[in-house]
């Protein structure tokens, strides 16, 4: 008797709350419409302070974050703060951006994945797969 191959369980995709933080608004405007797009809930920030504050009311999944920044915030500080903050059950995916390619080890630790621009935007729904793909319940 021959045994079957089990069959893989179909995936559902879930919506994502995901801020997108650059102080290039070109950038944020680009990257958000092709984060909607795919059916995500995204809010925006232009810089290190309006990152935090948004970051705190909106609580995200996914943190798409610009590393130089201009202000009192660097991209770096942006990440440590919301380490600290959002604690180990609701510790967002941090992808870092950043124009430079070498960073040091130590701030490139505060993220789970470093992109260097420019990057393909669906690299970043790529990275993002993990977080949306739940199993979907027999019927």
């Amino acid at each position: 008797m021959l045994e079957s191959a089990p069959t893989a369980q179909p995936l559902t995709r879930r919506k994502l709350r995901i801020l997108v933080v650059d102080d290039n608004r070109d950038s944020v405007i680009t990257l958000a419409a092709v984060l909607r797009d795919e059916g995500h809930d995204v809010r925006a920030a232009f810089d290190g302070a309006q990152a935090l504050a948004v970051a705190r009311e909106f609580q995200p999944e996914a943190v798409l974050l610009d590393i130089a920044m201009p202000g009192a915030f660097s991209g770096w500080e942006v990440a440590r703060q919301i380490r600290k903050t959002s604690g180990d059950t609701a510790r967002p995916l941090i992808i870092a951006i950043s124009a430079k390619y070498k960073q040091s080890p130590e701030k490139m630790a505060i993220c789970d994945h470093f992109l260097t621009k420019p990057y393909d935007p669906n690299f970043v729904l790529a990275l993002l797969l993990p977080l949306t793909s739940v199993p979907t319940p027999p019927r």
